[in-house]
């Protein structure tokens, strides 16, 4: 019942219904039914053929049955999808694409893949209508990764079939290269590497002095002591006193001195 708590909210409010009035139709109070709704409990299982019965739906639509199995079926879509583009019948990868499109119209996740499995065939009517389908995902999708992979995809559309000024107008929409998650990521990895090598280095420094560090209050044993040594121990071999990871040669990773490996310098 993945989906329970959700649809009892949904249902109620789509019809105008109170919490207080569901509660009186099924005699519990509206803690009850507000517990219900944000999953803190669950009816009790003789409930449930009456309130999906109250709201027109199948039990099945009730607990989210029915959600579970699209979700299961859009995932055997996708699955089929990439192993056909891995070897590279992009016709059929299409053509997997329209089936599923036939079941769940207007998926966008099914939507995205059609228009990068057309914008791959290349010809001319694969890329119209990839050039369709991105234009129609950014109009109506909400999902921002979807968005963005449209707004790629479509930069590559329209340079492919030389729209020059409709290509330019949305490359000067797209996001600057420092706003990527490849240069944003590293950046936050590499503070929060600091604050652990800080925050290791500051309790070494309180055991050398015999004090109980911080982090170890209301830890007496000598088993916590030794054993917070021992990580210190293990921390100080692999990444030395500036705290970058040394590599099988004792060498920190990225001190090569400006070379990179191969270069034959």
């Amino acid at each position: 019942m993945l989906y329970l708590h959700e649809n009892l909210r949904r249902y109620r409010t789509e019809r105008g219904l109170t919490q207080e009035d569901v509660a009186q139709v099924f005699g519990v109070s509206a803690q009850a039914v507000s517990r219900w709704e944000t999953g803190n409990s669950c009816p009790d299982v003789e409930l449930l053929p009456a309130i999906a019965n109250y709201y027109g739906v199948t039990l099945d639509a009730l607990v989210g049955m029915d959600r579970l199995r699209e979700e299961d079926g859009l995932r055997n879509v996708f699955c089929e999808t990439h192993a056909l583009v891995r070897d590279g019948r992009d016709a059929e990868a299409v053509e997997t694409l329209r089936r599923g499109l036939r079941i769940w119209p207007g998926n966008p996740g099914l939507l995205s893949e059609l228009s990068l499995a057309l914008t791959r065939a290349g010809d001319p009517d694969s890329l119209r209508e990839a050039a369709q389908v991105s234009e129609k995902l950014l109009e109506n999708c909400t999902n921002e990764a979807i968005r963005a992979t449209a707004r790629a995809n479509l930069l590559r559309v329209y340079t492919g079939l030389g729209e020059d000024e409709k290509a330019h107008s949305l490359g000067r929409s797209l996001p600057h290269v420092w706003e990527s998650r490849e240069v944003l990521f590293p950046e936050a990895a590499e503070e929060l590497t600091e604050k652990c090598r800080n925050i290791l280095l500051a309790v070494l420094q309180d055991l050398t002095l015999g004090k109980t560090p911080d982090l170890m209050l209301g830890y007496s044993g000598k088993e916590d002591v030794q054993g917070m040594k021992a990580l210190l121990a293990e921390w100080s071999a692999a990444y030395g006193e500036n705290g970058r990871k040394k590599t099988d040669h004792g060498t920190a990773a990225g001190d090569h001195g400006g070379l990179s490996e191969g270069s034959g310098r």
